[in-house]
C-alpha cells in the first residue's frame, strides 16, 4: 500500500501526509524543497557532475505537531525520515539511527527548545547526498540513484 510505518509515524505517500501516533495529528508535508547541485566548496568532494545534494527543511512547527510530548533523538529522527519519505518517495536507504546521531550533535535541550517554540520560520534542514549509479542489466545500462544521509543542521 501507500502507507509506510516508520517508528511511531505513518507516511502516506499518496496524500503526502504523515500521521503521528504520539500526538494523533496529521501533518501535510510542504512541497517547498530545494534541490541544489553541490560544489566542492561545500566540503564534499564532487565525483561527477550528476551528483546532487538534496536539502529538505522541516519547520519546528511541523515537528511539534508530530513529536510533542515525546521529544528525543529517535522520535525526531523518525519524524524527519517520515517527512522525507513522503516528500521524496524515491529516496530510500536512510536510517533513523544515522539521523538521530546527527541530531545528538545539536543537543537535546536545543532541539527541545526549538520544537517547543513552534516556529514556522526555523527548524531543521536535512542534507542528503544523491549519487547516480549505473549497472548492466540484460545487456543494457540501467541508471538509478543511491541516497546517503549527510547531516542535519538548524536553519
Amino acid at each position: 500500500g501507500n502507507n509506510q510505518e516508520i517508528g511511531f509515524f505513518v507516511a502516506n505517500k499518496e496524500t503526502g501526509e504523515v500521521y503521528s501516533s504520539y500526538t494523533g495529528k496529521t501533518v501535510k508535508v510542504k512541497e517547498e524543497i530545494s534541490q541544489k547541485s553541490i560544489s566542492s566548496a561545500s566540503g564534499i568532494p564532487v565525483a561527477r557532475a550528476s551528483n546532487k545534494e538534496i536539502k529538505l527543511q522541516v519547520s519546528y512547527a511541523e515537528l511539534y505537531e508530530l513529536c510533542d510530548g515525546a521529544i528525543n533523538y529517535i522520535t525526531v529522527a523518525g519524524a524527519i525520515l517520515a517527512m522525507v519519505s513522503v516528500a521524496y518517495p524515491g529516496i530510500t536507504g536512510l536510517v533513523i539511527a544515522d539521523i538521530a546521531l546527527s541530531l545528538s550533535s545539536i543537543g537535546l535541550s536545543t532541539l527541545k527548545a526549538g520544537i517547543e517554540s513552534r516556529s514556522t520560520e526555523h527548524g531543521l534542514q536535512i542534507r542528503i547526498y544523491k549519487e547516480k549509479t549505473q549497472k548492466h542489466q540484460g545487456g543494457r545500462i540501467v541508471t538509478g540513484y543511491r541516497y546517503t544521509f549527510s547531516n542535519v543542521e538548524r536553519y
